[in-house]
């Protein structure tokens, strides 16, 4: 009797590990290696059911053992899946430098960006996703300071002061009710509804540091604005002349 129940309490340690580490991986991805342990964990628990204690404990060992590799996949896996993201960003970072003019400004900073993703994209495809990760995080460090230069360009003089609509937009610092496509479409001189914060999420979404985030935009921005109703827009929104 002793034997048997230390059998059992082996048996059942076994199939714990396998289960934490099943949990420890959050199942993120029904892999095969996953698949395959739940199917030794459900023949080691048929097993020691019906008091068959040695092939219990060989599906549990198998078990663990299967929940182990699936545990890696799927770390493996989730890394890609982040490198992937990190790449994307670093390139929507790369077309935000050029529109702003890095290029003009600095193109030491610029071409020393340019080269990190080509290497982010190399080790990407080569399935070496950290260094594909460290890359891609160096272009966003290199170019993480640049900002559109603060201009405002002169309205056109075919468009009276209170009919106008600026094409483009620069975001303000408010500390008190900071911009956001909300607040900026609501403005009358851009929608007047803040519901159609989409259409200016979409078309500038590219210029975001993190384009699938749309709450992070910072001050110094430059919004391009789609026209609706077939508007005429032209120029940039001169923020001095908000009233406050």
């Amino acid at each position: 009797m002793m034997v048997r129940r230390l059998i059992g309490i082996a048996v059942m340690a076994a199939l714990s590990l396998a289960v934490v580490q099943m949990v420890t991986a959050q199942n993120l991805l029904d892999n095969p290696e996953m698949r395959q342990s739940r199917e030794y964990e459900r023949l080691a628990a048929e097993a020691l059911e019906e008091g068959d204690y040695e092939d219990a404990i060989e599906y549990s060992e198998l078990a663990a053992d299967y929940a182990r590799r699936g545990q890696e996949t799927a770390e493996r896996m989730a890394l890609g899946f982040r490198a992937n993201s990190m790449r994307n960003r670093a390139d929507s970072r790369l077309y935000y430098a050029r529109r702003i003019g890095v290029p003009s400004r600095d193109q030491e900073a610029y071409d020393r960006a340019a080269a990190a993703y080509e290497d982010a994209v190399a080790y990407l495809n080569d399935e070496e996703y950290q260094q594909s990760i460290n890359k891609s995080q160096e272009v966003l460090d290199i170019l993480a300071d640049f900002q559109p230069r603060r201009f405002v360009a002169e309205r056109p003089e075919a468009h009276e002061p209170a009919g106008d609509k600026p094409r483009y937009y620069i975001v303000r610092l408010i500390p008190e009710r900071r911009d956001s496509f909300w607040r900026i479409a609501e403005y009358d001189f851009i929608y007047g509804d803040p519901w159609l914060w989409p259409r200016l999420y979409e078309r500038n979404k590219h210029m975001l540091h993190d384009p699938d985030n749309p709450h992070l935009i910072h001050p110094g921005m430059m919004f391009e604005i789609p026209s609706r109703n077939g508007e005429e827009r032209a120029g940039i929104w001169n923020p001095q002349d908000a009233i406050e």
